[in-house]
């Protein structure tokens, strides 16, 4: 076959789908979906419905997504309210990681600055200085004096 042949049969063809394409595109499909004729039966029947509808929902029993069945769940009681309260002497501090390496005096600064790893975060921080919830209270060549909470615990140098 010859080219010019092929290109006729290929116009013919797309002729024919945008035929069909906007044919269903413009023409309607069924006589349903036709507009109503009578307006004066479209205004009765949106009077009818100006009254306030109600509905009742009822819970789903199947999963839209996952076109599987859902068992419906329990409901939870709740926990009655006369059950004792647990005292704040039996909760025991959780203490973040701490790590001391040293510290540096120097001849300006009146407090020492102490090198500290806590939970894996370097920190610089002088004596009665506070990070987050640690208070720095003293420092020795050899060791420091931390206080978290209401507790205060001596670590050595690593």
């Amino acid at each position: 076959m010859n080219k010019s042949r092929i290109n006729k049969i290929l116009i013919v063809a797309l002729t024919l789908i945008w035929s069909f394409v906007g044919y269903s595109f413009f023409w309607p499909k069924s006589i349903a979906e036709t507009p109503l004729q009578n307006t004066e039966m479209a205004l009765e029947t949106t009077v009818k419905t100006k009254a306030k509808d109600q509905f009742v929902l009822q819970p789903l029993d199947r999963d839209p997504f996952l076109n599987a069945r859902t068992k419906p769940r329990k409901k939870i009681e709740s926990i009655p309210k006369d059950r004792p309260k647990s005292s704040p002497k039996n909760t025991k501090t959780i203490w973040p990681n701490i790590a001391y390496f040293g510290f540096v005096k120097s001849n300006n600064q009146s407090a020492p600055l102490v090198l500290l790893k806590i939970d894996n975060r370097l920190k610089r921080l002088r004596q009665g200085e506070r990070f987050e919830e640690i208070l720095i209270k003293k420092v020795y060549r050899d060791s420091i004096q931390i206080q978290f909470g209401n507790e205060s615990k001596v670590y050595a140098k690593n």
